[in-house]
């Protein structure tokens, strides 16, 4: 009997750290994914902020930029 006990626990051990394994990767693929789209949309943001300025210097036409915000 005590070989079966002990036959269970490392299976539920092996079943445990295989789960844990599992979950501990799909938070890693989830923070991945998450600093990418946080990168991405950073990018499209100062690109945004860049093309904002530049047609307000443009449209300023040599006035205070300030003063057309």
């Amino acid at each position: 009997m005590e070989f079966i006990d002990k036959k269970v626990d490392v299976d539920c051990n092996i079943h445990f750290g295989l789960n844990y394994a599992a979950f501990v990767h799909l938070i890693g693929a989830d923070i991945s994914q998450a600093r990418q789209e946080y990168q991405t949309a950073q990018t499209v943001l100062n690109k945004l902020i860049g093309e904002t300025l530049k047609l307000l210097r443009k449209k300023s036409d040599g006035k205070n930029s300030a003063a057309v915000l």
